[in-house]
């Protein structure tokens, strides 16, 4: 996020000398209108600045750096990588709720009302499944920050509402011209 670049080089450094040999980052995910204009998808010139300059450091220092290309001059569209992750595992919060995956906007059931073994084979969880790798996919899944496709530039700020995260993915486009 723009307010954090700064510290991207002590990370590497501080990498270098702790000797950790990889550091991977990603875009910020937003997920409040507030945060929107700390995403670097809206400084494309900085963030491919600061892509390269990280890269040269932490080649320099013996740092493997893994960090999302920058975005180039192409068409948003919808849709996602394949995603697995309704099958391996899910998520539990702290008032029941049982999530397919980290998204908000996933839930398919709550701890409260019925049993996890119940939850994982039930109806919520395997019409999600259902849906997950198709042309129609769950709304959550349409704007999925960890299996996005990188001009999928809605999915950058998944938190936002429909309205904008259109806006959002207009001034991203307008941008990448």
């Amino acid at each position: 996020m723009k307010s954090t670049v700064s510290s991207l080089e002590p990370a590497v450094e501080l990498a270098a000398e702790l000797r950790v040999s990889w550091l991977q980052g990603n875009h910020l995910m937003v997920f409040t209108p507030d945060m929107t204009e700390e995403s670097l998808m809206l400084d494309r010139p900085l963030y491919k600045r600061i892509f390269d300059e990280i890269h040269v450091l932490g080649r320099m220092r013996g740092v493997e750096i893994s960090f999302p290309e920058p975005v180039m001059a192409r068409e948003s569209r919808s849709g996602h990588a394949p995603c697995f992750v309704p099958w391996g595992a899910v998520q539990i919060l702290g008032n029941g709720d049982v999530m397919a995956c980290c998204i908000p906007g996933t839930k398919v059931g709550n701890l409260g009302e019925e049993r996890l073994e119940s939850i994982w084979n039930g109806p919520a969880m395997q019409a999600f499944r259902g849906r997950v790798n198709t042309d129609d996919p769950p709304e959550a899944c349409s704007v999925c920050p960890m299996y996005r496709l990188p001009n999928n530039f809605a999915s950058y700020v998944p938190g936002l509402a429909s309205a904008e995260r259109s806006v959002f993915e207009g001034r991203v486009a307008r941008l990448q011209s």
